[in-house]
């Protein structure tokens, strides 16, 4: 297995994560390196799906109660039930061709495992459509491109499995890629694609695929095991801001994408959305998202990988969706996104 170096400088976590205990944790796809954004919850996250207009779904099963499909809000860390699902334990789910929702299921749930099903799911009606079967036991991740699925079948003690495989989507049938590599117990617990279709696996650890040969390049170790990932859609600026917490209540900030010890200034503004230009140094003349009430919240320097936080700040119900939140960076005058707080 060949390794990647890992950078030192900072840069945009362009992953979102999710582990089992319903944490989101953003990734680096150049180094690997992750931080915590925040634990909505609920937990038994096993699966991580995202649309074409960017929306991102998991499926929350609970011992002795209904599985539920969630919707996940990355940039206000949030969680929201969307529909039930007659399917008890979803290993992985994937968006194909015109939006279609694919899940791989074990039908033993947490009585074992057995062979993994392949369904769609109906995401207005919660209805699951069996299609077939890979006929493995070992598959805990689901990806797309090109008209076909593709999973890494890791195996069950004492055998080993299959490695990567593709799936046909209309039938469910599995075919190994390579049968001179096997899969790794514990190794591929989710698979995502770039956009330029580059196959990006998670587990315990973070690397690349080949989708031809099968074989594994690791990037970097994860200091907690993903069970689900996607890309975030690019956004045009050149930080990426989060808020936590609710409205009103204590709410906490993060961004990524700075450089160590860069200093970042907390804004927000209440009401007008703006624009609104900076009228003196530093950063005279630079362009907020923001109205002409815009205040400065706090500052905080930027850590080793480029993040920084800003946390504990009170939000009352008065400011509740009027609330406007951006990051600036006063040592290279570059912004954020806005996270709007409603």
């Amino acid at each position: 297995m060949a390794m990647m170096a890992l950078a030192t400088s900072g840069t945009t976590q362009d992953i979102i994560a999710v582990d089992y205990t319903g944490s989101l944790l953003p990734i680096d796809s150049a180094t690997g390196h992750m931080f915590f954004l925040d634990d909505p919850g609920p937990n038994t996250m096993n699966s991580l799906a995202k649309n074409s207009r960017g929306e991102l779904f998991t499926v929350i099963t609970i011992l002795g109660q209904p599985s539920v499909v969630y919707q996940i809000d990355p940039y206000r860390a949030m969680t929201s039930p969307v529909v039930q699902i007659p399917l008890g334990s979803v290993r992985a789910l994937a968006f194909g061709a015109g939006d279609l929702l694919y899940a791989l299921n074990d039908p033993l749930g947490t009585a074992g495992d057995g062979v993994d099903d392949l369904y769609t799911i109906d995401l207005t009606t919660g209805t699951a459509q069996y299609i077939g079967t890979p006929g493995l036991v070992g598959l805990y991740s689901l990806a797309y491109w090109n008209g076909v699925l593709y999973s890494y079948d890791e195996g069950g003690q004492p055998t080993s499995g299959e490695g990567l495989i593709t799936i046909d989507p209309a039938t469910g049938l599995g075919t190994d890629v390579n049968p001179a590599i096997p899969g790794v117990d514990g190794a591929v617990g989710t698979l995502c694609f770039s956009d330029l279709g580059v196959l990006y696996a998670g587990g315990g650890a973070f690397g690349i695929l080949d989708t031809t040969t099968g074989a594994h390049t690791m990037v970097s170790f994860l200091p907690v095991p993903v069970n689900g990932m996607e890309f975030l859609d690019p956004i045009s600026n050149p930080l990426r801001l989060s808020v936590t917490g609710q409205c009103p209540g204590v709410l906490a900030a993060a961004v990524d994408g700075a450089s160590p010890r860069d200093v970042i200034a907390w804004l927000y503004s209440v009401g007008s959305s703006g624009p609104f230009t900076i009228p003196s140094d530093p950063c005279a003349g630079t362009l907020l998202d923001l109205g002409a009430n815009v205040r400065l919240g706090t500052q905080t320097l930027a850590g080793e990988f480029g993040n920084a936080r800003a946390v504990g700040f009170t939000a009352p119900a008065a400011v509740c969706g009027q609330l406007r939140i951006q990051a600036l960076n006063l040592t290279t005058c570059e912004t954020s996104n806005v996270v709007f707080v409603e």
